[in-house]
């Protein structure tokens, strides 16, 4: 009797098949996976430039550190940090990405105040213009910072305004 070695058509059929449905699967929740990265990862570098103001209005003791859009009309195109008289101590750039940050009450400028205060609440929704969730960014009055998930498109991203 011969010894038979190798697969048959009928494995090789199968195998194909498995592998297919298994790729159909899995390409449109790489590109949900692909988009949630993005937003988180454009949401931390924003928390991150928060943290770091917050710690320099304490260290310098400096009333006026200001975070503002970069071209002074959206935060999509990047932001930066400028002292109470105006000079940008640094720069934050982004690329265009299809990542919208958008503040939510209309503020076009974080306020910090010299213990690390804001001199109001923000929120701000991060989200991709093609994807329907996003984070917000929630900033108190007293520079804490929190950030979590919303549903864009069901109005989940939704704050009230109130800045008092």
């Amino acid at each position: 009797m011969k010894i038979q070695t190798g697969f048959t058509l009928i494995e090789l059929m199968v195998t194909m098949a498995i592998a297919m449905i298994l790729t159909m699967w899995a390409v449109p929740n790489m590109r949900t996976l692909l988009l949630n990265n993005r937003i988180t990862a454009k949401t931390n570098e924003f928390i991150r430039t928060i943290h770091y103001v917050k710690n320099e209005t304490i260290t310098r003791n400096n009333n006026g550190l200001v975070i503002q859009p970069f071209d002074a009309a959206t935060w999509d195109s990047g932001w930066k940090i400028v002292d109470s008289d105006g000079k940008e101590i640094k720069v934050f750039p982004t690329k265009e990405d299809g990542i919208v940050i958008k503040e939510v009450c209309g503020q076009n400028a974080i306020f910090f105040l010299s213990r690390g205060w804001t001199a109001s609440q923000y929120h701000f929704v991060v989200s991709h213009e093609q994807h329907s969730t996003g984070r917000i960014i929630a900033i108190a009055r007293t520079g804490r910072v929190k950030s979590e998930r919303c549903f864009v498109n069901s109005g989940g991203c939704n704050v009230p305004c109130n800045n008092g």
